[in-house]
């Protein structure tokens, strides 16, 4: 199909009831409208909507649980190398619950996590109190993995300084962390004055510094031995709640349980079997013949799979956002100076339309499914309890930008100089690193483009040595435009989030904008002073008052624009897995760790 002819085929999807309701504008909507899109919750409550019988409520069963058993999960490619402290995203996804670190993300039990920071190698801390010292208390019974050079002896105060020297010296994200690297980066130095105690020193207030050392891949703990007893690329060695025991190129690993992993004495489950499964239609094979217990089935297919396979459970999980969005480039007499040509890209895009071409909302509504729709601000929309709802009455009047109107977008451009529309170069990739349905998606979001007047002049791109370092993380030096998902910032905070695309000082992330338009990477002064005092308000209020400020103001400017928004996930498991969906928004160790199986439920025992 061509690129105009799958363009018109989403044209034909569009949900009639959702696209009135979006063009009625975003004052006078009402409750109702945005209970329906998005302005309520995700969690727990959402089944009590479903109309259709599908839906298998989590259940939080850990008083019952039972060790024992073999979970078979599934990666989709060979692991490159498992040297820690790099951005390797297959190694987050199952394998990362092989590492430990000083704290960890707190799931949220049945509802979304509020990405607050809990213990972890360390058991407690304190601040100075001038906020520029963390001192840190590490446990004294966690262990490293039963494998040599280790052989499961106790972490001790030097592991976690070598783990520190690690990530400042090789770490991907070094330069975030380590100001030695960058003169942004916030660590000053860290260091040891007893044997149960690490202190970091930061050259000033940054409320999410334990946020910074709870990310999946920077500040891992690990053996001092890596230094010169074995390759770290080739054996992978932890503190996690499971081990590598076993790993073949092409064919899969082996995970073990550690159990004397720290806190509650291992996971429940003894291993887990990780095959690499790079084709989907195989997987989803495999899914239905109970050889893997879940599987990410993409939208379009769940509910399909679950009536293919009525043993199977379908749950409802928190909002999926889309990652995707669209930069512009500043170079020469670049179009996108001109905030009125920024803000008409962001009205002609079709957000509903987009969401159902990405989360097959209309379909899963048609079920009788319950769904929650969100569009994306500059902060994903599912950020709860940070993200500003763009539909709702407290955003202001930028909300217009977010708002659908192809009528109006064409005239900002008119005014721009650019009634006849204009040309520009699109350079992306049509690889499958952003996933098999990117390409498509680029189409979608064109398609919505050239309603109004853009004309593009495609520019192929090679992903690794071109696209990332000319174009993702360029700043927006280069000509026309151009489409990114990530690259992941390094804490899962609201702060942190804004601050690593929009804060000048900041590094390659940086959307490289500047107010005055004239292609200097200077950014917005305004900007770079919200940010700045919300890294060091203490007072979560107060935080969250300037994080709604940022997205009100990003929310005319539109130096960049995130595509549509997201929506409620649906995700199967074989009724074995206990505690699916249960312990959620966090990293692999944290909810790997609650996962127990039922040998008297199915796949095991046949109905």
């Amino acid at each position: 199909m061509t690129s105009s002819g799958y363009w018109h085929s989403v044209l034909g999807q569009r949900v009639s009831r959702r696209r009135a309701l979006v063009t009625t504008g975003v004052a006078g909507v009402g409750a109702a409208f945005l209970a329906a899109c998005g302005g309520g919750s995700s969690g727990d409550s959402a089944n009590k909507g479903d109309k259709s019988g599908l839906l298998t409520q989590a259940t939080d069963t850990s008083k019952t649980a039972k060790h024992g058993g073999t979970l078979k999960l599934y990666v989709t490619t060979d692991i490159p190398s498992w040297a820690p402290n790099q951005a390797f995203t297959v190694i987050n996804q199952g394998p990362g619950a092989i590492q430990g670190r000083l704290v960890e993300t707190i799931p949220g039990r049945l509802e979304p996590t509020a990405r607050d920071v809990g213990p972890g190698v360390a058991e407690s801390w304190e601040w100075s109190p001038d906020k520029t010292q963390l001192t840190l208390k590490i446990r004294n019974d966690v262990k490293f993995h039963p494998i040599a050079p280790v052989n499961g002896r106790v972490l001790d105060i030097d592991d976690v300084l070598f783990s520190w020297d690690r990530l400042r010296t090789a770490g991907t994200i070094r330069s975030s962390y380590a100001n030695e690297v960058s003169p942004n980066a916030p660590i000053l130095s860290v260091t040891a004055p007893d044997s149960r105690t690490v202190v970091f020193k930061i050259k000033e207030p940054l409320v999410y510094l334990l946020a910074m050392l709870a990310h999946v891949t920077a500040l891992t703990m690990q053996p001092k031995e890596m230094e010169s007893q074995y390759d770290p690329r080739s054996k992978a060695i932890g503190a996690g709640p499971f081990y590598l025991s076993d790993y073949t190129p092409s064919v899969g690993m082996t995970l073990k349980g550690h159990k004397d992993y720290y806190g509650k004495g291992g996971p429940y489950l003894d291993q887990v079997d990780l095959p690499i499964l790079p084709e989907y239609a195989s997987a989803l094979a495999q899914l239905k013949a109970g050889a893997l217990h879940t599987y990410t089935v993409k939208p379009d297919d769940v509910v399909k799979v679950k009536r293919d396979t009525p043993a199977l459970s379908l749950y409802q999980s928190d909002i999926s956002a889309l990652g995707n969005q669209s930069i512009f480039g500043w170079q020469g007499d670049s179009p996108f100076h001109d905030e009125r040509v920024r803000q008409a890209y962001s009205m002609l895009m079709d957000r509903e339309a987009l969401l159902e071409v990405t989360k097959n909302v209309s379909a899963f509504e048609s079920e009788g499914l319950p769904i929650d729709t969100r569009w994306n601000t500059n902060l994903q929309c599912n950020f709860d309890g940070w993200w500003l709802d763009p539909k709702g009455k407290d955003f202001g009047p930028n909300a217009k930008y977010f708002v659908h109107n192809v009528a109006e977008a064409k005239k900002l451009l008119a005014a721009a100089g650019h009634a006849n529309g204009l040309e520009v170069i699109s350079s992306h990739i049509t690889t499958g690193e952003y996933g098999t349905d990117f390409p498509k998606w680029v189409e979608v979001v064109e398609g919505m483009m050239a309603e109004g007047g853009f004309r593009f002049k495609k520019n192929i791109v090679q992903y690794a040595n071109e696209f990332i370092p000319k174009y993702r993380d360029a700043k927006g030096n280069f000509e026309g435009m151009s489409y990114k998902s990530g690259p992941t910032p390094p804490a899962n905070d609201a702060v942190a989030y804004l601050e690593f695309f929009n804060y000048s000082k900041g590094g390659p992330a940086f959307y490289g904008y500047d107010a005055a338009g004239k292609g200097d990477n200077s950014g917005d002064s305004k900007i770079d002073d919200l940010i700045v005092r919300a890294r060091g308000e203490v007072d979560t209020a107060k935080r969250k008052a300037l994080v709604a400020d940022v997205q009100r103001y990003l929310g005319g400017k539109q130096y960049n624009v995130r595509w549509a928004g997201g929506a409620s996930a649906f995700t199967v498991a074989w009724p074995a897995v206990k505690n699916f969906e249960v312990f959620r928004g966090s990293v692999p160790p944290l909810y790997f760790l609650e996962y127990w199986l039922d040998q008297n439920e199915a796949p095991f025992k046949k109905a």
